[in-house]
This record gives structure tokens, C-alpha cells and sequence, in this order.
């Protein structure tokens, strides 16, 4: 199964929230922010720790496009449902 963002694989339990209508998967921002950004290509605060929040975008702090989207969007992109979980 692949994320329907970034299209990357979804490999364990809990890193994932499906879409209540359509029951596509979308890896969860927190699991994004603790992977090592070499290693995928993402760009972060350099703080795996936490992902970003409000501050970081005040502070000019570096906040790659899929964190940004997984942490504002609120539904499915593809149908518009509620995330379950």
C-alpha cells in the first residue's frame, strides 16, 4: 500500500490514517518528521523530533511542501472524506 500523497509505501502498522469514504491512506505527519531527510529527499526544521508547526513558517525555518500539506489538510484529496483515527 503507498501513501496518496508522496506515494511512498506504507510498511508498518500506525503510521498511516485511512480516508473514512474512499479508504485511501496517507502517512501521518509525525512519521514524515522522523524520517532522515538525506535519505528521501525531504527538507525539515533539522529537528526530527516534532514536526514543524505554526512558528517555523514565522521564523523562516525550512518546512518541505509535504509537511506543510499533511499537517493543513484536514480531508482526502482525492474525495473530500474525513481522516478515521
Amino acid at each position: 500500500m503507498r501513501c496518496g500523497l508522496t506515494l511512498m509505501a506504507i510498511q508498518a502498522p500506525g503510521i498511516s490514517k485511512p480516508c473514512g469514504v474512499c479508504k485511501r491512506r496517507y502517512l501521518t505527519p509525525e512519521y514524515l518528521a522522523g524520517i532522515d531527510d538525506d535519505h528521501v529527499g525531504l527538507e525539515n526544521n533539522g529537528d526530527n523530533s516534532a514536526p514543524f508547526n505554526a512558528e517555523d513558517l514565522r521564523h523562516g525555518d525550512s518546512v518541505s511542501l509535504v509537511q506543510l500539506l499533511l499537517h493543513t489538510i484536514d480531508a482526502c484529496i482525492y474525495c473530500g472524506g474525513k481522516f478515521i483515527g
